[in-house]
């Protein structure tokens, strides 16, 4: 039948090439027949009256030639590597809105008289694709029974692909067909069958797996590079690819590629098509379904096999796991028991029975040999036979409970039980394979091949053992090894030995905790006691320094860290006048009137946890009481946990400094008071002489002349009389305050500059802009003015000023530096005392009152002077205000 399709297929091409024939000797113009390849959007030349056909119209659109007449216009032609855009008349051949073809004609002028009917024709198109179409699924149908059937019954995955590629090949018709594996990040060639002139790759990328079973449907005309890939220099005009999924994992990839052409067979397109897709899929569906049914097949031979091994073991495994239940169970008993004691003594007693008794491991015998950590030995101590301790279970009361029968068998002397001679230990140090024991805590498993090779190093312990196949256990806490269990094997080989020899040695853990925490617990009672006797000793001393805090004259007032009043003593009480229930659980704030000169201090030192002294401090509060007080940090392990208000009451002791001073002062200005009215005479001797001549002087030029001499003279006198009242009054009372060095010297800075551009000098202030201090603002800034007066009057034009701020340890550092003239060292040895100058005017009182400012900030003033670096004046104050 098919055969007969084949050849009805062949006479209607001829009938359709005779009809063709007809219309061209109707119209009498060279004229083509064009088919339409869907597939690729294109009419293909297949008869031409003219030469051979070779040409292609490539169609962007086809919706208009679904309508009759003549289409005259310009269409993209492709002839051989050569396309381009030529004017044609293109008569459509369509049924039932399906475009199968055109006639077309090179000159269209004449075809409009002469429109050839064009029904006949295109029947004739139409009826070949159907039959060909038809005998094609036909002749698949058959190949793909014949495919079924191999899938059916192939019973192995090497004969599977062989056999049902070789059918797939014929199914297709195709030149090349390949199945590729996946190998994770490639994939590899698996199988293929190809015609002689085509061949491809042995492998290719992940990214080209992507990309193929993306589209699936390729023409190499498109995709060359991708076609290289695959094909290398083959040439392939077309191919497909399908994906092989085994368990939803892509298990490879299927590639075929160009049809192979039947001469009897009316194909309007030569290349692969969707169909062949389809086919291809098919065959991969096909292939998953039998490998998944011979790798399940193979799978369920393999775990029956395996079954049948398993269950011939099982009853061996069923024995040996009860075996080892029971002795678990017996294992949690005996730990049981020896953590229910803390005596030594009684564990061991234990873990040698529980080591030799039927119903614990059921060894020949059982050694235990106590590690002296000092002399690095190991002495033996007990030796217990299992023969002997049967005796011992045979005359002692039936007991049902493992527990119970340890608990007292270990709280009797026993017969059974040999005292071995401690004096014969064993050093473990030197000997590996006891260290290995002792410091490594491994077992060692001694089998006479291991005593014929380690005869030395266990001549001792066999001598002590007897046995010629023995294992040493070591008993370990979780810190070191408390000892060593030595057990000889037993006499009969069983099956069970390995789980034995694990069961053996978390016993011997269990037996080193219980001895570990026996001692423990021997420690923890002396810690206990010693703990008491510390408790006692605290309460003592805690007793002592309240005794002592209490005695003390100095008054003491403690504050946490939110600054409530902790602690008080009994001189704070009579210095505040406030008994201690008042002050005690009491915020500072609530004692603001006492406290408010100090609070911001208090609060300071409260964070940043450094010490404040201060000196002839008084409180308002307090009355004429003069104190000098120490604040300081209370630290509790590195944490500020508070602060201690330290105040002493020096009222009597001020008093009488104050007295000395002035006296100190007086006496002073004894000695210089002839310097102090030559100095005064000075001026007054010029303000006489002006007097008499302004009455004698004739204009008022003169008078006004002699008026302004008379008002500096009389200036310079009001600030020798300030100077000497500086120098010799008190210290005056004030409170200090945090100031910002920096700020301070800018002021200075911005008050002098005009003075200073005037004689032609720049000022300049440089340095660390957060260097702070506690104390007096306007007397600090005194000094620093006269400091800075100094070295303007001491620079020359165009020298510069400079002040400069340093913060080291703790103390801030102002210097004032110039580069005029070096000061000799025997006058820089004198700048600071009273009514020293080398200048023709002045009292030399300046830089003196600038020293005594200093001293009362707890501070120094010092200068230097040289050649290189200029004259410095250097003030250091301590940053805490002490």
């Amino acid at each position: 039948m098919m055969d007969n399709v084949l050849s009805l297929i062949n006479e209607l091409s001829k009938e359709l090439d005779a009809e063709f024939q007809k219309i061209l000797e109707k119209t009498g113009m060279h004229c083509s027949l064009f088919l339409f390849e869907k597939y690729r959007k294109r009419l293909k030349e297949y008869r031409s009256s003219s030469g051979t056909p070779d040409r292609q119209i490539h169609l962007k659109d086809t919706t208009s030639f679904l309508k009759p007449g003549l289409k005259i216009r310009e269409f993209p032609v492709r002839q051989g590597v050569l396309l381009r855009k030529t004017k044609l008349a293109l008569l459509p051949l369509f049924r039932d809105d399906a475009l199968l073809g055109a006639l077309v004609f090179q000159k269209p002028e004449p075809v409009t008289e002469k429109l050839p009917d064009t029904e006949r024709l295109a029947f004739l198109i139409e009826l070949l694709i159907r039959l060909s179409e038809g005998y094609e699924a036909a002749r698949q149908l058959e190949i793909s029974k014949e495919l079924t059937d191999i899938c059916e019954r192939c019973h192995d995955e090497e004969g599977l692909f062989q056999r049902s590629l070789n059918t797939a090949i014929k199914l297709l018709r195709v030149n090349l067909l390949a199945i590729y594996k996946n190998m994770g990040t490639s994939f590899e060639l698996l199988k293929t069958f190809n015609a002689p002139e085509y061949s491809c790759v042995d492998r290719f990328e992940a990214e080209t797996a992507k990309k193929l079973l993306k589209e699936e449907l390729f023409l190499s005309s498109r995709e060359p590079e991708l076609a290289a890939k695959l094909f290398g220099k083959s040439k392939v005009k077309s191919f497909i690819a399908a994906p092989l999924y085994f368990n939803e994992d892509l298990e490879g990839v299927f590639i075929a590629a160009d049809r192979k052409e039947n001469p009897m067979e009316f194909r309007i397109h030569k290349h692969l098509d969707e169909n062949d897709v389809e086919l291809l899929h098919d065959l991969s569906h096909r292939l998953a379904v039998s490998l998944s049914r011979i790798r399940l097949k193979e799978k369920l031979e393999n775990e029956l096999k395996r079954l049948k091994d398993l269950q011939k073991e099982n009853q061996e495994y069923i024995e040996l796991q009860r075996l080892q239940l029971r002795r678990l169970n017996a294992l949690h008993k005996i730990s049981q028991a020896m953590r229910a004691t803390f005596s030594r003594a009684r564990i061991i007693k234990t873990l040698l029975l529980s080591v030799v008794i039927e119903e614990g491991l059921d060894f020949d015998r059982a050694l235990f040999l106590e590690r002296d950590k000092e002399s690095l030995f190991l002495n033996p101590l007990y030796s217990l036979l299992r023969k002997c301790a049967r005796k011992l279970m045979g005359s002692t009361t039936n007991y049902n409970d493992l527990h119970q029968f340890l608990m007292e068998a270990s709280l009797k002397e026993l017969d059974c039980l040999e005292k071995l001679d401690s004096v014969k230990g064993l050093s473990y140090s030197g000997n590996k394979l006891l260290e290995r024991v002792v410091l490594r805590k491994k077992t060692v498993h001694v089998t006479p091949e291991v005593l014929d090779v380690r005869k030395e190093e266990l001549y001792q312990l066999k001598a002590l053992v007897g046995g010629k196949e023995f294992i040493i256990v070591p008993v370990s806490g979780q810190q070191e090894v408390e000892g060593v269990l030595v057990v000889e094997k037993k006499s009969s080989q069983d099956k069970s030995f390995s789980t034995t020899f694990e069961i053996l040695e978390l016993l011997a853990d269990s037996a080193g905790l219980s001895l570990e925490l026996a001692e423990n617990y021997d420690h923890l009672l002396q810690i206990t006691k010693s703990l008491e006797d510390e408790k006692e000793l605290s309460n003592y001393y805690r007793t002592f320094l309240t005794n002592i805090l209490q005695s003390l004259e100095t008054s003491i007032v403690v504050f946490d860290r939110e600054l409530n009043v902790t602690e008080v003593n009994r001189s704070a009480e009579r210095l505040l006048k406030m008994p201690r229930e008042m002050l005690i659980r009491h915020n500072i704030k609530s004692f603001e009137k006492i406290f408010a000169p100090f609070l911001p201090l208090i609060e300071e030192v409260a964070i940043s946890g450094e010490t404040l002294f201060l000196t002839g401090r008084r409180l308002p509060a307090l009355g004429d009481v003069v104190l000098d007080i120490r604040i300081l940090p209370l630290f509790e392990q590195s944490r500020i946990a508070g602060v201690i208000l330290s105040m002493n009451d020096v009222t009597e002791r001020y008093k009488l400094e104050e007295e000395l001073k002035k006296r100190e002062k007086l006496s002073t200005l004894g000695e210089v008071s002839a310097k102090i009215a030559h100095e005064i005479r000075n001026p007054i001797s010029v303000i006489s002489g002006f007097v008499n001549r302004l009455k004698k002087a004739p204009t008022k030029e003169k008078v006004e002349k002699y008026s302004d001499i008379i008002l500096e003279e009389m200036k310079r006198l009001e600030k020798i009389v300030t100077e000497v009242l500086e120098y010799s009054r008190s210290s005056p009372e004030s409170l200090f305050e945090k100031i910002s060095a920096y700020s301070l010297c800018e002021e200075v800075i911005d008050e002098y500059q005009v003075y200073a551009l005037e004689k032609g000098i720049g000022l300049i202030l440089e340095g660390d802009k957060n260097a702070s201090f506690f104390g007096n603002k306007n007397r600090i800034k005194q000094v620093i003015i006269n400091l800075v007066q100094n070295a303007i009057e001491a620079s020359k034009e165009s020298e510069k000023v400079r002040i400069v701020l340093k913060k080291i340890d703790g103390d801030v550092f102002i210097e004032v530096i110039n580069k005029g003239k070096v000061i000799p060292s025997a006058i820089l040895k004198r700048v600071f005392e009273p009514f020293f100058t080398t200048k023709s005017y002045g009292t030399g009182l300046g830089l003196s009152i600038c020293k005594n400012i200093v001293e009362e900030h707890k501070g120094y003033i010092e200068a230097e002077s040289d050649l290189n670096k200029g004259t410095i004046f250097r003030v250091i104050l301590p940053s805490g205000g002490e």
